[in-house]
């Protein structure tokens, strides 16, 4: 429902204005209407529901705003629903709409073929959860009302920008070329910049003005940055430190999000987020890590592939042309010369000669390939199966060490098989 309602308003709504006109709107509460009033609102429910899908558990406010000019009736109201507006990002999701009708006739009933719809204006304006009951009383002094905060509103006039309280007080003076609501507050763009101001006063939050402030909140180690410009990038703690300086062409967050990555003159450097300062020099031609692999980074230059710790101490030379994790252990595959040995980071150790010509994972074991035989190494690269085996075809148990292992190996269509320590268990020779 959540989808189908953002591409219908994509669709229905893409040539439709969103500001009211200076007109004279009566509110009154929904359970207050009598008469024509109720009818109209009847007409106004029936019609809005009718032309835009609404998400599921929509609230609508508890009072409309009526203007009343010869045959033409307008009514305006608002509407508040949870909506995917980003993938796995939900939020709450402000609804303003008008509808315009004409009577056709002099009937009074309650009919709505009595009456032509001649116009639907409609505006959504995604937010942080807001007070159902607070929207400003008098919007159509403004051409544009954004509801982006519990406390407070966005408001536009002749261009430019200010902010309104719940009070419908003007607690920010309509003045900034544009104001958008931002995870680390508000971004307000001031001479030509950007920076974050506080909205109830306007005092600035960031130390100066950047020529950009991204929108997307950067996360590593459950700390929150954002990328900031200086015509080159720099990171913003939440609390407006300068982590780093602003000598960077771009940022990047390996997976698992616990690495800073910083991108300048084509190459890329460690940076440690607590303090900004490169661990190494930015001389990689990339930088990487997975979830499982999280003490150590895979590090690319000219081609060729090395290893690095989590503050940047050389591991491997940049010297291999694979490294994988066969298994999750501290166990890698590392290949140069076409050939491939064991290494064990955390004792930095060399398991194996570079002798294989394959690795691969026979669940908490490794299976090895030489002249086209397979047999399986243990995590200390002993030979626990012998490397005389057509195929590893089938490994029967959790490993892990919850549950023994039964390994089957083929050798002339005859199976043999033999547990996670290398003792044969059948067709034994």
């Amino acid at each position: 429902m959540k989808e189908r309602f953002i591409f219908f308003i994509i669709i229905f709504f893409s040539g439709i204005t969103s500001s009211y006109s200076q007109e004279k709107f009566n509110e009154v509460l929904v359970s207050e209407l009598k008469g024509e009033d109720k009818c109209l609102y009847e007409i106004f429910l029936k019609n809005i529901k009718a032309n835009i899908v609404f998400p599921d558990s929509t609230n609508f406010y508890s009072k409309i705003r009526i203007n009343k000019t010869g045959n033409i009736f307008k009514i305006q109201s608002f509407a508040k629903a949870k909506s995917e507006i980003q993938i796995n990002v939900v939020s709450d999701i402000i609804m303003d709409y008008e509808l315009h009708l004409e009577r056709l006739g002099k009937s009074i009933e309650c009919n709505p073929k009595e009456w032509k719809i001649t116009k639907l204006k409609f505006e959504q304006a995604y937010a942080k959860p807001v007070d159902t009951d607070f929207y400003i009383k008098t919007p159509n002094q403004y051409d544009k009302v954004v509801y982006s905060h519990k406390d407070y509103a966005l408001v536009k006039k002749n261009k430019k920008w200010g902010a309104v309280s719940k009070n419908n007080k003007l607690i920010l003076a309509i003045k900034y070329d544009s104001l958008v609501s931002h995870p680390f507050g508000l971004k307000a763009k001031i001479e030509n910049g950007w920076a974050f101001i506080n909205a109830l006063n306007g005092n600035h939050l960031s130390k100066r003005i950047y020529s950009k402030i991204e929108d997307k909140v950067l996360k590593v180690n459950n700390r929150e940055y954002v990328v900031a410009k200086m015509g080159k990038s720099g990171i913003l703690s939440k609390d407006m430190v300068e982590v780093t300086p602003f000598i960077y062409d771009d940022f990047l967050i390996p997976l698992g999000n616990r690495y800073l990555i910083g991108k300048r003159d084509g190459k890329q450097a460690l940076i440690s987020e607590l303090n900004g300062k490169e661990l190494t020099t930015p001389k990689y031609d990339f930088i990487t890590s997975n979830y499982t692999l999280k003490e150590i980074l895979l590090v690319g230059l000219n081609n060729k592939i090395g290893v690095i710790d989590s503050v940047g101490n050389e591991i491997l030379p940049v010297s291999y042309d694979k490294i994988f994790q066969p298994i999750n252990a501290s166990i890698l595959g590392i290949k140069q010369n076409q050939k491939f040995a064991l290494y064990d980071f955390k004792i930095r150790k060399q398991l194996s000669g570079f002798i294989y010509d394959e690795i691969f994972n026979v669940k908490d074991l490794i299976g090895v390939e030489l002249q086209n035989k397979r047999g399986v190494v243990d995590k200390t690269g002993k030979i626990i199966i012998p490397i005389a085996f057509d195929r590893i075809t089938y490994v029967e148990g959790l490993g892990s060490g919850s549950n023994k292992l039964k390994i089957y190996c083929l050798r002339l269509n005859e199976q043999v098989v033999y547990d996670e320590k290398g003792n044969c268990l059948s067709n034994c020779k």
